[in-house]
Order: structure tokens, then C-alpha cells, then sequence
């Protein structure tokens, strides 16, 4: 399938066939404690990894946690 992952064109999985988010961030070797994920805009609740899919078409976008300040 053809998806948007942080604004660069991916493919991912097999094409027309959806995936579970947890099976599309581990096939991206994502940690799923270590990000946060929105799909088309709409933020996915870490509770909700495991029910949430990835279509055709959609526009990810994880962010990774990172440490850090100014000294």
C-alpha cells in the first residue's frame, strides 16, 4: 500500500490490503512506547495502537520523544 509517513511518499505492506498500526510501526522498526502517532490528522491514543489500521492513502505521522533543554 501507498502511504504518506512524515511527508514523504512510503510503501508499506501489500497494496490495497490494510495493516495494523502495531504491525506497520514494527515493520518501520518503531517502538511504540518511544512515539506518538497521527493518522490523517487525528492523534491515536497509545491505548488505541492496537485497534488502530493503516489504509491505502493515509497520511502518517510519528514523532519520537526526545530529551533535552537548554543549558
Amino acid at each position: 500500500m501507498n502511504v504518506t509517513v512524515n511527508g514523504k511518499p512510503r510503501e508499506a505492506g501489500t497494496r490495497g490490503v490494510e495493516m495494523p498500526l502495531l504491525a506497520f510501526l514494527d515493520a518501520s522498526d518503531v517502538n511504540p512506547k518511544l512515539v506518538a502517532v497521527a493518522i490523517n490528522g487525528d492523534v491515536i491514543p497509545k491505548a488505541g495502537y492496537g485497534n488502530a489500521v493503516v489504509r491505502e492513502g493515509d497520511a502518517i505521522e510519528i514523532v519520537r520523544m526526545v530529551g533535552g533543554g537548554a543549558a
